[in-house]
């Protein structure tokens, strides 16, 4: 790669800076052809500056520069990242500007990351069938083609009735997962519905409403796409519902504790252990609930 300005046309000051980039980059661990690119970054920014110091430049041009690349579609995500990597190491380790240790690196980094394609926000710009031909390809590529292409007729369905993304992309899911474990066929026995169900309580120990969730998926699945009803699936076995009991101080607990809270802070915790009320962090206020006791298992 051939750097913005060979060394040979550089001044030994300008050697020296160059010198100093790359060993922040070494301490960094930021080697091999990334550190070439790094270099070659943060070049580029330095000798487009038609003569302005690094020293006079403020938050705003950064911003403005970065800008500018991403407007122009210059470079792709990932090398805008790389952009903005090179110009913290440039500014937070090479210069004096108060201003670039407060500044918004990291955001600037997320905001170059590239969505995937099934994000919510970019999963409709696919067919259905690319999309189900993407994930099957890759991570469900038992599945016969039978089975695939209900499963883009499903992902039709729901767009056609406008359900969000986050249902398509469940439903699918689910009803992949049933033919995966049906051995890579969406079988019309309702039986294997009913043996996927048990599976997931006993096997995978899923919540109830995760295994709600699978059935409605699949009854969907069935009735809309494959024109079947499953009828009554008789009984199966549901996941056992999990209890969580509280964690409170006992009474013993509750009057050391009161006994050691003295002044303001103390009356505000007799009160509300008096009165039953417990601290609602969410809200910045008091609501009724488990009192102290309650308040202090959480701090």
């Amino acid at each position: 790669m051939n750097p913005v300005k060979p060394q040979s046309q550089m001044s030994e000051p300008e050697r020296d800076f160059w010198c100093k980039y790359a060993g922040c980059l070494v301490r960094r661990h930021i080697t091999g052809h990334n550190a070439e690119w790094h270099v070659r970054r943060a070049q580029e920014f330095c000798y487009g500056l038609n003569g302005r110091r690094l020293q006079s430049l403020a938050a705003a041009d950064v911003h403005r520069y970065l800008d500018e690349l991403d407007r122009n579609n210059k470079i792709v995500g990932w090398q805008a990242g790389q952009v903005v990597s090179a110009l913290e190491i440039l500014f937070c380790e090479l210069t004096d500007c108060a201003w670039a240790a407060g500044f918004d690196w990291a955001g600037r980094r997320d905001a170059c990351r590239e969505l995937a394609p099934e994000h919510a926000t970019l999963a409709r710009t696919l067919s259905a069938a690319d999309t189900v031909a993407r994930r099957t390809s890759r991570r469900d590529a038992a599945l016969s083609q039978n089975t695939i292409r209900p499963l883009g007729r499903l992902r039709e369905v729901l767009r056609v009735r406008d359900r969000s993304i986050r249902t398509e992309q469940t439903s699918s899911d689910w009803s992949a997962r049933f033919a995966a474990f049906c051995g890579g066929e969406i079988p019309e026995d309702p039986k294997r519905v009913v043996a996927f169900l048990e599976h997931l309580a006993l096997v995978d120990e899923v919540a109830p409403a995760t295994q709600a969730q699978a059935l409605n998926a699949l009854v969907f699945l069935y009735r809309e796409v494959l024109k079947v009803e499953l009828g009554d699936l008789g009984g199966y076995v549901r996941p056992k519902t999990r209890r969580k009991l509280p964690v409170v101080l006992t009474h013993e607990e509750v009057d050391k504790l009161l006994g050691a809270m003295p002044g303001t802070p103390g009356l505000m915790a007799r009160l509300m252990y008096g009165t039953g009320r417990r601290w609602c962090a969410e809200s910045g206020g008091s609501s009724p609930g488990r009192g102290v006791s309650g308040v202090v298992a959480k701090m």
